[in-house]
């Protein structure tokens, strides 16, 4: 894999007890969440950032690139609140989240697999 010719930057920074992680890049592509093969080794990076982040959304591409972002809050007081919202995308909406971290994962696991995870399969049977 070659470094790409521009560099990345990854930042990291805290907003009361949130952390927001952005990612600068000098490309000019709008980020699109894409379908990936099983063995494709890109085209996964914003599955993982939607499910495991409580918000995440991108700057308009500029003559400099675009920054992608993503939000985590703790768990806690306010972490019910912003589950309840969803995930944010570029619109800064939440479509829908899981309060439990581990949902988090196995919905994940579900989006690379596409297969249901028991541990969901059985919540939302009940």
């Amino acid at each position: 894999v070659e470094p790409p010719p521009h560099p990345v930057v990854l930042s990291l920074l805290r907003q009361g007890d949130d952390v927001v992680i952005a990612v600068f890049d000098p490309g000019g592509g709008v980020p699109q969440v894409r379908e990936s093969g099983p063995f494709a080794e890109s085209g996964r990076g914003l599955h993982v950032v939607s499910c495991l982040s409580d918000a995440w959304g991108w700057s308009a591409p500029g003559p400099y690139g675009k920054a992608v972002w993503a939000r985590f809050s703790p768990a806690g007081p306010g972490a019910e609140v912003a589950a309840a919202s969803g995930p944010v995308r570029s619109s800064g909406e939440r479509a829908g989240a899981h309060e439990d971290p581990l949902d988090r994962l196995l919905v994940l696991v579900e989006i690379l697999t596409g297969s249901t995870p028991a541990r969901l399969s059985q919540a939302e049977a009940a």
